[in-house]
């Protein structure tokens, strides 16, 4: 019984060193061969490299796989592939984006879901995560300080970096997470250096999944499982007496504030998109999706019944999963996809077990939620199926136990 258990623990750690190099090996790559001058044009020999090692991290995993989830593995690539293989058949036209993104969508996105699905130990899976996120916070510092003594280099501008605010955002809520768990006023710090990355360079949607697991957790963790003692209700109160007079100030002079922001933002050499974006009452402005929706009405008018094929809109799909799939199988197939989608986010969202499980869904819950309606695609990326292995697993009632 004992050598059972030690062999599950070792057979966890494999996974969760899977799970966690595919997720922080590609934050670390992105920031050096972005942000050290003359590195850049070595990037496509460091995505080799990064492939190899993680492909290292992910043979290693296929034995447990092969003994625990063998049948979910073999149904999700049959699936997968035979999808391929009809949609070759039937509608030739597509063959040139299935073949840019194959390898993506084996590697990546097949990879991270039958990963995900074998995950157990959810509490070291989180410690590990939490562990990453403060190295990358040395990272965070080096981003700034390249920034300001060299200024915008790499393929990627720095005033507007949606790559690199995709990237931390993750280790932000997980790091942002040990802050309100554990109250450490270290961790509050280190998740400053992230915001002020994501805020002054990334996308205003990175920021908007932070926001929505700070409300879900306070909802899930303070609101409805804490009774509110005296103690708390008095540093609540208090807290309120100082936060009234800052936000009718916000809401008096926002303009003044945000303009001193960007001020303060540029005098480093950032160029804030969000805030302007708020300044000028923009925060809403689509930035072309509209027109992107138009043409894909166009393409579901076409065959409304049975669509147009997998990967007919191209690499980038939709900026909408429901439209995507429409798109792609017809009308049918894309109203199931949106109630399965409703039931899967609506049972993750309510699970209520073990802690740690709950973290790790509603983090990812968090930085998928607006991706898969506003984002290119799930096509070839990780995040939505971690989210869809973690929660498959959950629904069904696999391993439920903590360490």
């Amino acid at each position: 019984m004992q050598n059972t258990y030690e062999n599950n623990l070792i057979e966890q750690k494999k996974v969760i060193n899977a799970l966690v190099m595919m997720i922080y090996l590609r934050i670390w790559k992105f920031i050096i061969f972005n942000f050290i001058p003359g590195l850049i044009i070595y990037n496509d020999i460091a995505n080799i490299v990064l492939a190899v090692i993680l492909l290292f991290y992910m043979v290693k995993v296929l034995p447990i796989i092969k003994n625990k989830s063998l049948n979910v593995a073999f149904i999700s690539i049959w699936f997968l592939t035979i999808l391929i293989i009809i949609t070759l058949i039937l509608y030739p036209e597509n063959r040139q984006t299935i073949l840019r993104v194959i390898v993506d969508l084996y590697t990546i996105s097949y990879m991270s879901f039958i990963i995900a699905y074998n995950l157990e130990n959810y509490k070291k899976f989180i410690e590990l995560m939490i562990r990453y996120a403060k190295i990358t916070v040395f990272f965070n510092i080096f981003i700034i300080i390249s920034h300001i003594i060299w200024g915008n280099i790499g393929y990627f501008s720095t005033d507007y970096n949606m790559s690199l605010s995709g990237y931390l955002v993750i280790p932000a809520i997980f790091i942002l997470y040990n802050g309100l768990s554990e109250k450490d006023i270290f961790s509050f710090i280190y998740f400053l250096t992230y915001m002020f990355i994501i805020l002054s360079m990334g996308s205003r949607s990175h920021t908007a999944y932070i926001i929505i697991f700070i409300i879900i957790y306070l909802i899930k963790y303070e609101f409805l499982r804490s009774k509110f003692k005296t103690k708390k209700i008095a540093i609540f109160i208090i807290l309120l007496a100082f936060l009234i007079p800052g936000i009718i100030m916000l809401y008096t002079h926002w303009e003044i504030v945000l303009s001193f922001l960007i001020g303060f933002f540029e005098k480093i050499g950032l160029n804030s998109r969000t805030l302007k974006l708020l300044l000028r009452n923009e925060i809403t402005n689509d930035m072309g999706r509209h027109e992107i929706y138009k043409d894909v009405f166009r393409q579901i008018n076409k065959n409304p019944l049975l669509g147009n094929g997998f990967l007919s809109l191209g690499k980038f799909g939709a900026h909408n999963i429901v439209l995507e799939v429409i798109a792609y199988f017809g009308i049918p197939i894309g109203v199931l996809t949106l109630l399965f989608l409703f039931y899967f986010y609506f049972k993750v969202l309510i699970y209520n077990n073990i802690k740690s499980r709950e973290i790790v869904l509603i983090i990812f819950f968090s930085v998928t939620i607006l991706s898969i309606f506003l984002h290119s695609t799930v096509i070839g990326t990780s995040n939505f199926f971690f989210l869809l292995g973690f929660g498959l697993n959950t629904l069904s009632n696999n391993y439920y136990k903590d360490y």
